[in-house]
């Protein structure tokens, strides 16, 4: 009896100590599971903290001046101050916190330190000096040699007690762009030269931005700014980690299984992250050599028109975002007679001699007369003549009493009237076959002398017409129409489409398409004009103004080498009253008559940012651009967050039943609504627990999955060149 009483008893220990452990398990697995319940549910708000890690594949520098992409540009904002911000030039005009600036014509500005002041990273105050030296000193003198700065050699700076002013040589809101160079300390650079600038001043330099360098760590590709003490931002770190190459981040991603990296620029994206389509501050544009002699005015309209109507297709939208002002947008043709001019191509005369008198009216040149008159200077005129059996004198008038005048031809020869007086306000200009008039394209340039100063007067382009031609051999390459383009990606994917619709019309066979892959070939092409049409991004800078392009003949900024007076005038009204429908009405009238280039639209920088980034603060409905993207990221990227807990939801049972049975079942999640996450200010509400909880940790690394990371294989991009 003894016994079994204690067997009884035994198995009644037993079984009451497995009850303890089944309601004590129960006990932690209900709070566990409320907690994350009330985790789910509860609001975050942000909080300062965690390093954020861009990926960058190419040279980039804190120090202004020495390099002025928008990458370098943002970092240098970490350190350094600007009248007017890069980022905000477009959206918010000429509005900063360091200055305050004004104008009248967007030619002449003042300049004034807002009040408040900055102070050196040294302590020594910052002070209008300080914009004086850098403007002056750095920008305008060009102090140390920088190529970049050479465009404003002409520019006037003088300082009037408490401010500047500043004039350019010309009128246009691109003048803008001047102020958003930064500012310099002028004690400690004013007698500094660019070695001391590269090496003493760059491994200690004075600031007065709220970043700072940190300290160099073990990683020698990595640069760390410091931006605690930055009130405008949630990241307390940002670090830009130096990878040779994309393959070697790739290798990073998939086979170490690294995922320190929160945003890369490429167009390959890897798994766990998410692809932006960054706007480029250039445009794509597709340029008709005007200077040769198959891209005659009736081709080049028939050719931008079959463009215009067939390129905006297939996978368009993943390389290029369109063109949609309707300025430069006229087009007089849809391209559907444009074997009529191709065709001419075969029976076409060679060189100079080519050139006939119907395409020229086309264009809109008049014939010469016996006299012309010229009113003012820095004039521009264009004609034709037939070839004289003797010579042609031409009589040239004045509207201004030159002391001397001389007439250049493009041999060099100078001519230098007889007897002249300036109060004639006339010359007579001999033209002779053979000397100073030959085939094809004559140019002279008229200058004269007032008071010891030289003025270009006029250049005058004149085409000689040929009554007879050479006949050349026909479907060979010399009557190819010559295609050069840059290896890049939107290039490579704009051929692709242009092959496309060439072949859709039937006359891809009179193209020759050469690809250029150095800036030194490309270069090369321009300066000799060996192409007829050439496919090249323009860099436009902040403002995204392609008409500055047509303001001059040189091939490295304008390849169509078109130039047109009245067109250049209409650009300089139409930069101070944009708003004038009138002005761009007859810009693109003079535009679509001409047909010098076909604008194909704004190139994608593909940017690569993590997934939960893009899920606590970054995302963005509007376009980003490439000189913004990373501002926006800066204000509104969030790596830490508070999560303030609402007990109050606790007595919401059915929805904590519904969260126990989304975890047993995943399948009903779909069916489960969590709170969203606000934004705030972090701090403690009244009658709650905070919690702080971290998107990532220090390094913003994201949870790994079970399976190995992939490269995502759904690729627009795939059987197209990559970039060189």
């Amino acid at each position: 009896m003894r016994y079994r009483y204690y067997e009884i008893n035994s198995t009644k220990k037993t079984l009451t100590y497995f009850l303890y452990v089944i309601v004590v398990l129960w006990f932690f697995a209900t709070v566990a599971l409320g907690y994350q319940f009330l985790v789910k549910n509860s609001k975050s708000t942000s909080k300062k903290g965690g390093t954020f890690v861009e990926a960058i594949f190419d040279q980039v520098s804190y120090l202004p001046y020495l390099k002025n992409d928008g990458q370098s540009m943002f970092y240098q904002s970490f350190l350094f101050d600007a009248c007017v911000g890069y980022a905000t030039l477009n959206s918010e005009g000429l509005k900063g916190e360091t200055c305050k600036i004004t104008t009248q014509d967007y030619q002449t500005y003042y300049v004034n330190l807002s009040t408040g002041g900055k102070v050196w990273s040294d302590g020594v105050p910052m002070t209008l000096d300080d914009v004086f030296f850098t403007y002056d000193h750095i920008i305008r003198q060009n102090a140390w040699d920088i190529k970049t700065l050479k465009t404003y050699q002409d520019i006037q700076i003088s300082q009037e007690n408490d401010k500047l002013k500043i004039v350019f040589p010309t009128s246009t809101t691109d003048n803008n762009y001047f102020f958003s160079f930064y500012i310099l300390p002028k004690h400690v650079l004013e007698h500094a030269n660019s070695d001391m600038y590269k090496k003493i001043f760059a491994a200690n330099p004075v600031t007065s931005g709220c970043g700072k360098i940190a300290p160099k760590s073990s990683d020698s590709q990595s640069l760390v700014f410091d931006l605690t003490k930055c009130e405008d931002t949630n990241l307390a770190f940002y670090q830009i980690k130096n990878y040779n190459g994309f393959d070697t981040l790739a290798k990073s991603v998939l086979e170490e299984k690294n995922t320190l990296v929160d945003t890369y620029a490429n167009q390959v994206t890897l798994e766990g992250y998410q692809k932006l389509n960054i706007i480029k501050s250039q445009i794509l544009t597709l340029f008709f050599n005007t200077k040769s002699e198959r891209m005659k005015v009736r081709l080049r309209r028939a050719l931008g028109g079959l463009i215009n109507a067939n390129f905006y297709t297939g996978d368009y939208k993943q390389y290029l975002k369109k063109y949609n002002d309707p300025l430069l947008m006229l087009f007089y043709s849809d391209g559907s007679n444009i074997k009529e001019f191709i065709n001419r191509l075969s029976t076409a005369d060679e060189g100079e001699e080519a050139v006939q008198q119907k395409d020229l009216q086309d264009s809109g040149v008049q014939p010469l007369k016996k006299s012309i008159s010229i009113n003012g200077v820095e004039r521009k005129f264009l004609f034709y003549l037939q070839k004289p059996e003797k010579t042609f004198n031409l009589d040239i008038k004045f509207s201004n009493q030159f002391e001397v005048i001389k007439v250049k031809d493009a041999s060099g020869n100078t001519f230098s009237p007889k007897n002249y007086k300036k109060t004639d306000k006339k010359i007579t200009y001999p033209l002779e076959l053979g000397k100073n008039l030959k085939d094809g394209l004559n140019q002279y340039t008229i200058e004269g002398t007032i008071k010891g100063k030289t003025y270009t007067i006029a250049n005058i382009d004149l085409y000689l017409l040929t009554t007879t031609a050479p006949k050349v051999e026909q479907n060979t390459d010399v009557s190819k129409i010559s295609v050069v383009y840059y290896n890049n990606l939107e290039s490579n994917f704009a051929i692709k489409q242009l092959r496309e619709l060439l072949t859709n019309a039937g006359i891809l066979e009179y193209f020759l398409f050469e690809q250029v892959s150095s800036p030194e070939e490309l270069e090369a092409k321009l300066v000799m004009g060996n192409y007829d049409i050439l496919l090249n991004t323009i860099n436009i800078g902040l403002k995204k103004d392609i008409l500055k392009i047509l303001t001059t003949s040189d091939a490295l900024v304008n390849p169509s080498k078109y130039t047109n007076p009245k067109l250049t005038n209409l650009f300089k009204q139409y930069t101070k009253s944009p708003q004038k429908t009138e002005l761009s009405t007859e810009i693109s009238k003079i535009f679509a008559q001409d047909m010098p280039f076909v604008v194909l639209g704004y190139p994608f920088d593909f940017v690569n940012v993590k997934s939960n980034l893009l899920e606590n603060g970054f995302a963005y409905t509007g376009d980003l651009y490439e000189y913004n993207w990373r501002n926006h990221l800066y204000h509104t990227a969030t790596l830490v967050q508070n999560t303030v807990l609402d007990f109050s939801k606790l007595k919401d049972i059915s929805g904590f039943i519904r969260h126990i049975q989304q975890l047993t079942n995943p399948n009903l999640s779909g069916n489960i609504k969590a709170e969203p996450v606000v934004s705030g200010s972090g701090e403690n509400l009244s009658g709650a627990l905070q919690t702080i909880t971290e998107t990532g940790n220090q390094n913003s690394s994201l949870e790994t999955s079970d399976q190995r990371p992939q490269i995502n294989t759904d690729n627009p991009f795939e059987g197209l060149v990559k970039p060189a």
